[in-house]
């Protein structure tokens, strides 16, 4: 990507310097010259054509702009990796760049810039400068009034929000931008749109409205579609979040027949397997949730790093560790979830990780420690506000306070638990509202 510049380029190129310093320093800039501009709005398409090698070698799901096939002088990335190397190497230039294009009006191609890195953004799950460039490239799409790359932006946002475990802000931004798509008559976009609302939807524990979101995915999908195989997949950890771990195994293994059938990317499988894990565990089939974990394990030693999916690995061991009565074993496997979170600035699942911790520490006797780490988990799942896991969480911690002695306490948590599943009605509420009215 290297290019020979005339003296006057160079000084204009030395200007922009001294203004991306100027702004990531915090101090005031003066007004941005036209030469330093263009040589500023140059940059930022170089970094669009850099994202655009990216997107070339990751599994972004979303339809294609104009000038997505645009990859002059860009770098040549053999793999995920490549990308994921040249990104950290240039991160703090590309979002110093891309605040003083936006600063300057500049940023005509922050929009792909931000698109095209997404999944790299994911992997480092950097969710704070994530959201933030999300924002810039949002900001770009409206004032330069294109609405195709405002929907990207929001499918960025809302990957962020999502990430963040915010789902709830998560599905605002699908759902606007699954309505500008369909404003375009952008049936592709569409379908990624609602394929990712669904699963923010899911993760608000919004099930019917994730359901009839999968419905409309499924409707729109052509025969051997990847996102039709996910939209199996998502309505299988929608039947597990309701209790219905058959009909979960179901909808699990034609999602991964679908995914086999089309020759999809790793991370899909990866999945796949995951949400048949935690199905067979919780029907008490732990030879097939074997079964799956070990290709989960697989498919992660033959792929490039990806956190999330690794810390739900570790979930979903400990879960079928604890299941099979190997306690020990299991509070290794949560611990590593908790361990995992030191490597990114962002903590994700860290409550599900805190409270396996807890009930590994309680299926081995020591209550205190049980509590300890239900009670942090409490604390994440107050501020995220969703009242079923909320509840679950309220009622470790109170059976971690009996048998600690704090019985008071514990009478308070169960009362509060069961405020809390008030109008939840699907079988998981109501057997974890049966737990708690059998231990009141």
């Amino acid at each position: 990507m290297s290019t020979t510049l005339t003296p006057e380029q160079a000084d204009a190129a030395a200007e922009v310097l001294v203004h991306l310093n100027a702004v990531g320093n915090g101090s005031p800039t003066a007004t941005m010259s036209d030469r330093a501009r263009q040589v500023l709005e140059a940059q930022i398409r170089r970094y669009g054509r850099a994202a655009n090698a990216a997107r070339c070698v990751s599994q972004i799901l979303l339809p294609l702009l104009p000038g997505d096939d645009d990859l002059d002088g860009a770098p040549a990335f053999a793999d995920f990796a490549d990308a994921h190397a040249w990104y950290l190497d240039n991160a703090d230039g590309i979002h110093r760049a891309l605040i003083r294009a936006s600063l300057a009006d500049a940023d005509e191609h922050s929009s792909r810039v931000v698109r095209g890195l997404e999944q790299v953004m994911t992997s480092v799950h950097d969710i704070g400068r994530r959201l933030e460039l999300a924002e810039l490239a949002l900001t770009s799409a409206r004032g330069w009034d294109d609405e195709h790359a405002e929907a990207h932006a929001l499918m960025n946002r809302g990957g962020g929000h999502k990430m963040g475990e915010q789902p709830v802000k998560a599905v605002a931004d699908y759902k606007q931008a699954a309505h500008l798509f369909a404003k375009l008559n952008d049936t592709v976009g569409m379908i990624a749109a609602l394929s990712r609302l669904a699963v923010a939807q899911a993760a608000a524990r919004q099930l019917d409205d994730a359901d009839e979101t999968l419905d409309q995915v499924l409707a729109l999908c052509g025969h051997g579609d990847v996102l039709a195989a996910l939209a199996y997949v998502n309505r299988a950890w929608v039947s597990i979040e309701r209790g219905q771990f058959d009909e979960a195994i179901d909808q699990g293994l034609i999602g991964l027949e679908g995914l086999q059938a089309c020759d999809a990317a790793q991370p899909w499988f990866t999945d796949a397997h995951l949400e048949l894990t935690e199905a067979y565990t919780a029907a008490g089939e732990f030879e097939r949730a074997d079964h799956h974990l070990s290709a989960v394990t697989a498919l992660l030693t033959n792929g490039s790093e990806n956190v999330p999916q690794r810390i739900a690995t570790a979930l979903s061991s400990g879960e079928l560790l604890l299941a099979k009565g190997h306690h020990r074993d299991a509070l290794a496997a949560f611990q590593r979830a908790v361990a995992l979170q030191s490597a990114s600035p962002h903590p994700y699942r860290i409550a599900n990780a805190l409270d396996g911790v807890g009930k590994a520490w309680f299926a081995l006797g020591d209550f205190e420690q049980a509590a300890q780490h239900h009670a942090s988990a409490l604390s994440v799942r107050i501020r995220t506000g969703e009242p079923f896991a909320t509840a679950r969480t309220r009622h470790h911690l109170a059976m971690a306070n009996a048998e600690a002695g704090q019985v008071d306490e514990a009478v308070r948590l169960r009362e509060l638990a069961l405020l809390e599943l008030a109008g939840i009605v699907d079988p998981a509420a109501d057997t974890l509202r049966a737990e708690l009215n059998r231990a009141v």
